[in-house]
């Protein structure tokens, strides 16, 4: 019997029913069917994005998709700039005659993906505190190769694959690009300046010269030499857009992409730049990773280090270095690095000449620092030019980075959307498992966030004093939020120091009452010798030469800073110690020296901004431990285990804390530890404000241990004369640890640096630190600060109705939230009101240990400084409260 007889007896139909044309049909029948019942599904209640607003077209099927971006060639982000507008209100705005002013924020956009227009948002969708995130396969689709960092979809394989990438695009490996890069930006400007008078030239070609050959000599050791060519053709920009023409094809019908291998057969007969592309991805590119592959084989070394060369030498598998796969990476790379940046300098190039009053403003300010054209400053003088970084912001913002959807797929979590629309709070639950995304085109013009978005106005991102808006900042998108380190190599720098600026802008103001200082009262050299139980003991050598100081510190001194680092069972050595220029840069050297770019960083919140902003700026992804009020602000040990990842390489804490004066007990820092010990993870604690143990009103205390002294030897403490010593003025800090492989490395690191302290500031330090004079400086300044404690509580408890506390037991800074009307006040206008109207300042909390979201209606006191400052202070502030607040 026939296999078709088989089938006919086995369904029970002739068996002439089963020819070809009938057995198709019913194929068809099927498909139609199930593809129907899929639609039908997919708007359904049953469906988990049922309640997530949209076209009911959009969400039973691919199809409208389809047309817009397939048919009508990638309008679809356009139709869902339209579909926000239907869900939300419009105004006219002269030739733009539909612009967004109150966007209905979610929207569903196919069946399996939800659309946000709210920026602030984009955190939890990008998962910038370290949590996974995969990518749809129906985006990655579109990608010419899933191969690449920029194709993949899984989270962890994505992050194998670009952890060796990204430590090349943290600020210190561009900024020793800086010098190749002047060259190549002097080649362009004579090329330009030589082309004068000639016929006009598409300005956006000849930064693509510039961009590819720049970041082509960082990715193989030479450039592909685009700026040394007769014209500005060919060049990388126009094929690349050639080839990405059919990027909607390959996301629809994925199979197509195996045609491209047949590029290179064909090579002769396709257009000029298609074929510069095909030969390029297909030829020059492989030969230059073979050649890098060659050359390490023959023992070449470069004089730097390139992008693939490093990839080769990397602990990547063998399978991820093969040179079909990083010939896809090289041509993501170089891609993404000249498309997005040529096109950034080719809009801001147009605005400028097209409005010679932002020209002549921006020229104003560079001619400050540019006193000879042939010898351009550093980028590090130049980022600091406030109106040539917010000409670069609006740049990037029109220019949009990547200028389609990107979207996260939420793998072990809802997300939960909380916002508010026509005056009312809104939430929707977005579950794991489908995909949500945001467009820079559609987020880079919310009026709200940006009004007269079309516009160019870099006068946008700087407020009145001329310092950077960090509230438009958020409304920023051009890269994604994401994980591309192609927005490092665009556009690298460090969020400013919120907390410092502050204080920087108002401490000096003639007969201002500073309740915002951090350090107690300061004592002076004269001071420490009444304190001294030992008058033969001098606190300078005036005899001594004044040669450099001992590079790690004097034995002396770092014997002190050990046994302040140590308790009754566990004691350190003059070895285990380190002495730095404050605990600032003790904390930086720790940070630069142990984090890198593909570390996952784990830091308690709020805190000093350098301990989350610091490894952030490094490269590595940080996620924020947070502390609560109505927990009293103590750590939760079940947060830190689920913030917790494969490459957590440290765990920042910060005891006694700062803003909240609140001490971790020793049983939890115990806990803290055998996580870190059991994950091989470092444990750094900035104790900056230990010994200053008052117990507040109570004086009763349990004095926790130092970090080092804890069961797990990973672990790194910070300390510094500044706070709790009352001596600031001596700059002086430190880092202990017992772990030897990790001093070792700091003070390698360090010999690049600073290399020593001051031989006076180690002279005096070790004088305050010693038997004789610390006992006496310490019962003075934990005095102060009871004393100070009982006032400042006095006060709380008087305005009850509008502040409210977790009473601090060490330290010297508290922070109390304040309120109008049951409300938490805005606590920058808070703080910027109370000091015109009474000149008593101190730090609002939102802005300076809450990234302008967090912490709102707090402020940080400092109450351990001079006892009359803090009367003074706290009466003019209550005067204040009655008047405004209550």
């Amino acid at each position: 019997m026939s296999t078709i007889e088989t089938v006919a007896a086995h369904l029970g139909v002739p068996t002439s029913y089963l020819t070809a044309r009938n057995v198709l049909g019913l194929f068809a029948i099927s498909l139609l069917v199930y593809q129907l019942l899929k639609a039908i599904y997919n708007i359904s209640p049953l469906h988990p994005l049922s309640h997530i607003p949209g076209r009911r077209l959009a969400a039973a099927t691919y199809l409208p998709e389809f047309y817009y971006d397939v048919i009508k060639f990638g309008r679809y982000t356009t139709e869902i700039r339209q579909l926000h507008e239907e869900y939300g209100e419009t105004a006219n705005h002269g030739r733009h005659m539909h612009v967004l002013t109150v966007a209905g924020p979610i929207v569903r956009i196919n069946p399996h993906e939800v659309h946000c227009s709210d920026a602030n948002f984009a955190d939890e969708i990008y998962a910038v505190s370290g949590r996974k995130r995969d990518k749809p396969v129906h985006q990655i689709n579109g990608s010419a190769s899933g191969i690449t960092g920029f194709g993949t979809a899984d989270h962890d394989l994505h992050r194998i694959r670009r952890t060796p990438l990204a430590k090349f695009f943290s600020r210190g490996m561009i900024s020793r690009l800086e010098s190749e890069i002047q060259a190549l930006v002097q080649t362009l400007c004579d090329r330009l300046l030589a082309h004068s008078g000639h016929e006009p030239f598409d300005v956006t070609m000849a930064y693509s010269c510039f961009t590819s050959d720049a970041i082509s000599g960082y990715c193989f050791g030479e450039s592909f030499g685009f700026l040394n060519q007769k014209g500005w053709y060919p060049n990388f920009r126009e094929p690349t857009a050639s080839i990405l023409r059919p990027v909607f094809i390959f996301r629809f019908f994925p199979w197509t992409k195996s045609f491209t291998v047949l590029g290179r057969l064909f090579i002769n007969y396709l257009p000029e730049n298609v074929a510069l592309f095909i030969r390029t991805l297909r030829i020059d590119l492989p030969n230059k990773i073979n050649k890098i592959k060659s050359d390490m084989a023959a023992g070449i070394r470069y004089e730097r280090p390139t992008v693939f060369g490093s990839l080769l030498e990397s602990d990547l598998e063998l399978s991820e270095k093969n040179t079909t796969r990083l010939t896809a990476e090289a041509s993501a790379v170089v891609g993404a690095g000249t498309e997005t940046t040529s096109w950034a300098l080719a809009i801001i190039t147009y605005h400028l000449l097209t409005k010679p009053e932002l020209l002549e403003k921006l020229t104003a300010e560079l001619n400050n620092v540019v006193s000879d054209p042939k010898a351009l400053p550093t980028w590090t003088v130049l980022e600091k030019l406030p109106y040539l970084g917010a000409v670069l912001q609006e740049g990037l913002r029109l220019s949009y980075g990547v200028s389609g959807r990107t979207a996260r797929v939420p793998t072990e979590e809802n997300l939960v959307y909380r916002g508010e629309f026509n005056k009312k709070p809104i939430e929707y639950i977005i579950p794991r498992g489908y995909a949500v995304g945001m467009s820079a085109v559609i987020t880079h013009h919310d009026e709200s966030v940006f009004p007269n978005s079309f516009d160019f106005i870099p006068e946008r991102w700087l407020d009145e004093e001329n310092q950077r808006r960090k509230d438009v900042e958020r409304g920023m998108l051009a890269f994604s939020k994401g994980n591309s380190p192609m927005a490092s190599f665009t556009m690298v720098h460090i969020t400013p120091f919120a907390v410092e600026r502050w204080m920087g802008k108002y401490e000096l103001i003639p007969n201002i009452i500073n309740i915002a200082e951090t350090c107690a009262a300061s004592v002076s050299i004269d001071d420490l010798i009444n304190f001294s139980q030992d008058p033969q003991l001098k606190p300078l050598d005036a005899g001594r030469k004044l040669t450099y100081g001992d590079v790690p510190g004097s034995h002396e001194l770092r014997e002190r800073v050990a046994a302040h680092c140590s308790d009754e069972t566990t004691k350190l050595s003059a070895d285990d110690v380190l002495i730095s220029q404050g605990a600032i840069a003790a904390n930086f050297l720790a940070m630069y020296t142990l984090i890198g770019p593909g570390d996952h960083v784990i830091c308690i919140y709020p805190t000093y901004q350098q301990l989350y902003d610091a490894p952030r700026s490094l490269g590595a992804e940080v996620s924020l431990w947070r502390l609560r009020e109505e927990d009293g602000f103590l750590p939760s040990i079940q947060d830190l285990k689920d913030l917790i990842k494969e490459n957590t390489k440290m765990i920042i804490i910060n005891n006694p804390n700062n803003p909240t004066g609140i001490l971790i007990p020793t049983s939890t820092l115990q806990e803290i530890a055998n996580i870190a010990k059991e994950k091989n993870i470092i444990l750094f604690s900035d104790e900056v404000y230990r010994p200053l143990f008052h117990g507040g009103t109570s004086g009763q205390i349990e004095v926790p241990v130092p970090a080092t002294a804890l069961d797990y030897e990973r672990t790194i403490v910070t300390g510094s004369m500044s706070k709790g010593f009352a001596l600031a003025g001596l700059r002086l800090g430190w880092i202990a640890t017992r772990d030897k492989g990790i001093m070792e490395a700091l003070t390698s690191a360090r010999d690049y640096t600073t290399i020593c302290v001051s031989q006076l500031d180690d002279q005096v330090a070790s004088y305050a630190l010693s038997p004789a004079v610390q006992p006496s400086l310490m019962k003075r300044n934990i005095t102060l600060a009871q004393t100070n404690a009982r006032i400042l509580k006095d006060f709380v408890e008087r305005y009850n109705a509008v502040c409210s506390w977790v009473e601090p037991k060490a330290g010297t800074t508290a922070f109390i939230r304040f309120s109008k009307n049951g409300n938490p006040v805005d606590d920058v206008e808070f703080c910027k009101d109370v000091v015109e109207k009474t000149k008593v300042y101190f730090c609002p909390g939102s802005h300076c240990f809450g990234r302008d979201e967090d912490f709102k209606g707090y402020v940080r006191v400092g109450y351990v400084g001079e006892t009359d400052v803090l009367i003074e202070g706290l009466e003019k502030l209550g005067g204040y409260i009655e008047r405004y607040l209550i």
